[in-house]
């Protein structure tokens, strides 16, 4: 079995998102600077994980990381959507693939602990309810009203009886409840109604509204595997009254990645497959690392 002795600098991989619209022909997928950032803060390394691969590719990297990260992004997750005819879909496929393998390795008593944010939050419902076996992998979420903002949050009775925020302090309780830390980008969400039927494998922590009154998950674990999200952005960058939220899910979830024991071969190994050897580019107002479908980790 994988035990749970703690890694100290833990490799957590990032699953890169399709190309944006407003990007350049020539990327096929990316990761956002943010994200990387906000994990390198709670100490961790990060590992672009590629899209469009085959099953034994993302055996392999989910073999040497020791957790991942779902980012959100603009895609199409139902062979319905007519966004369709405008974006790819391939992070979907790959969060699918990654999904059923940490569901796998959960089984085999592997603790590989999985976030998933925005659309990446999504997916990780999707894929462990029975929505996942519908026709065309029909999405649980609703359509909201489009959001932009920061907001608070409402707790649920129950939120302290979680791994997530069991050891939140009241002071950062306050603050969340107060403070509008959350950045929410989104038109989809997953709503509090839509919870009541998932209720056995999902534990929704907190909640909030649209702008029409529909109560939606902001913040979920699964009561089995280790597998958290939030439909807001915390690695969004937010008054410094708000970082010590962001800083308390980061570290949630980078000491969670710490209990992995999965390791690459050797240090060059682990060297090639960092993030930091892809250029920081700046593709309208992101900030981000972008990626060709011919880029690969670069040779030993």
């Amino acid at each position: 079995m994988n035990g749970c002795a703690a890694v100290v600098k833990p490799f957590v991989g990032v699953l890169c998102i399709d190309r944006a619209k407003e990007m350049s022909c020539g990327i096929s997928s990316y990761i956002d600077n943010e994200y990387v950032e906000y994990l390198e803060a709670a100490g961790a390394e990060v590992v672009p994980i590629w899209i469009d691969k085959s099953l034994d590719y993302y055996e392999d990297i989910l073999s040497k990381v020791n957790g991942v990260l779902l980012p959100g992004g603009a895609v199409f997750v139902n062979e319905n959507d007519p966004a369709r005819l405008e974006l790819t879909n391939h992070c979907v496929t790959a969060a699918r693939i990654i999904i059923e393998i940490a569901k796998k390795k959960h089984n085999e008593g592997i603790h590989l602990p999985v976030w998933g944010t925005c659309l990446g939050f999504q997916l990780l419902i999707m894929y462990t309810t029975d929505m996942a076996n519908t026709a065309y992998g029909r999405d649980p979420r609703e359509k909201c009203q489009y959001m932009n903002c920061y907001l608070p949050v409402e707790f649920l009775p129950d939120f302290r009886e979680s791994r997530l925020l069991a050891k939140l302090s009241a002071e950062l309780q306050r603050k969340m409840e107060i403070e509008p830390f959350g950045n929410h980008r989104h038109m989809y969400c997953v709503s509090i109604e839509f919870c009541k039927t998932i209720n056995d494998d999902w534990h929704v922590l907190a909640k909030n509204k649209d702008g029409h009154g529909l109560e939606f998950a902001s913040i979920m674990e699964h009561r089995r595997y280790h597998f958290f999200g939030t439909q807001f952005h915390p690695e969004s960058h937010c008054s410094p009254q708000c970082q010590p939220v962001r800083d308390y899910l980061s570290n949630f979830f980078v000491n969670q990645c710490r209990l992995c024991k999965n390791r690459f071969a050797n240090d060059n190994d682990a060297k090639r497959h960092l993030i930091r050897n892809f250029p920081i580019t700046s593709e309208g107002k992101r900030h981000a690392r972008v990626f060709s479908e011919l880029t690969d980790y670069p040779p030993e």
